[in-house]
């Protein structure tokens, strides 16, 4: 029983234990909380795929247990997922920065896209939401056309400050 090939052996004990979680969770998501040492080699194993130096073998295997070769991807095109059910329910995809996960998530798609740090794919996708880009400047045109609206029926642009009136309160 003598092993010939060490690094091997312990790539397959690596491979049984994450194929073991998968089995076990539905994903191969091995936080460093749960098993340290098998999130390390997890993502070892994407660099080497990204250096184009995983064997074609490992990485047939690895796809077998539906291994997340990009997590950070994943996790971008869920959140647009969802953000896509949100828009074809409501029919906006206005959503604040500090309305929850999803609209923090909005707020780091506008800050990402500020700095042209968003790839031209997922503007796209994002437009296709009618996504805005500049919250705050949107809310800003919206109740200047309804001051215009507000100055042409009552000849005046004193609006009530009241609890009940957001374009009185907008307006001081």
């Amino acid at each position: 029983n003598f092993s010939w090939d060490q690094t091997q052996e312990q790539w397959n004990k690596n491979y049984a234990k994450l194929k073991e979680y998968f089995l076990r969770e539905g994903n191969t998501l091995v936080s460093q909380s749960k098993d340290s040492s098998l999130a390390s080699w997890r993502i070892s194993q994407r660099k080497l795929y990204k250096k184009g130096t995983l064997s074609k073998e490992k990485i047939n295997l690895l796809e077998k247990i539906n291994f997340d070769w990009d997590p950070k991807e994943d996790q971008w095109n869920d959140n647009y997922k969802e953000l896509k059910e949100f828009f074809i329910i409501h029919g906006h995809s206005s959503i604040k920065n500090k309305q929850g996960y999803l609209g923090a998530w909005v707020g780091t798609q506008r800050y990402v896209y500020k700095k042209g740090k968003l790839s031209q794919e997922k503007i796209d996708l994002l437009k296709k939401l009618n996504f805005e880009w500049d919250f705050i400047e949107n809310r800003w045109y919206e109740n200047y056309e309804k001051l215009k609206e507000f100055y042409l029926q009552e000849g005046h642009t004193d609006v009530p400050q009241r609890k009940d009136n957001s374009l009185g309160k907008w307006c001081s």
